[in-house]
């Protein structure tokens, strides 16, 4: 089998920058007699950078329409995706409700078993407020000098001291699976389906 060569058809861009900045040189240095033969070389090399240009603009332009064009396919398959999970999230739930309407444990086929399993539980936030700040986490905002200055002490009315608190889920659900009750916090536990 015999491999192609691939013959440059143009200098790498370098080269033709080097030896433009080369017979620029030449130009101002030749006396005025000979101004005309370097003239000739630099006014091919500046139209080899013309083209080169052009060459670079068109694979440019080629990249940016296949990066547009890969960010339709992504979001074409993104929806996709999107509707293939809708339609398994919607058949889980109908098998779940046909085996618990009929308190059937477990469908036997030939390849899998199919069983109604409660899951772990989620925790739902009913009232951000009510929950105590020991189920709660803050995270602060606020520029470097200030937080550098914060092993000191710390000014709540200080400018540009921003802060967030949310509830942190995983110390709820923990203290409630360790019996406790939080305010502002229940945990539902909901079936899933196993297949194996």
């Amino acid at each position: 089998m015999k491999t192609a060569i691939v013959r440059r058809t143009s200098d790498p861009l370098h080269k033709i920058l080097d030896d433009l900045l080369r017979l620029m040189e030449d130009l101002d240095a030749a006396p005025p007699d000979q101004q005309a033969a370097v003239s000739v070389p630099l006014t091919k090399r500046m139209n080899a950078l013309c083209r080169k240009a052009d060459s670079i603009h068109g694979v440019l332009t080629r990249f940016e329409s296949n990066a547009g064009e890969c960010a339709s396919e992504i979001k074409r398959l993104q929806a996709r995706k999107k509707a293939m999970e809708t339609a398994a999230a919607r058949l889980e739930g109908h098998v779940l409700d046909a085996m618990v309407t009929r308190n059937i444990k477990a469908m036997r086929g030939d390849t899998v078993t199919l069983t109604a399993k409660l899951n772990p539980g989620a925790v739902r936030i009913t009232d951000e407020l009510a929950v105590p700040p020991e189920y709660s986490r803050v995270t602060v905002t606020m520029p470097a000098p200030l937080w550098f200055s914060l092993c000191e002490h710390i000014d709540p009315s200080a400018p540009d001291l921003g802060y967030s608190i949310a509830p942190s889920k995983s110390l709820i659900s923990a203290a409630i699976d360790a019996g406790n009750e939080v305010p502002g916090a229940i945990k539902r536990q909901g079936l899933t389906l196993s297949r194996k």
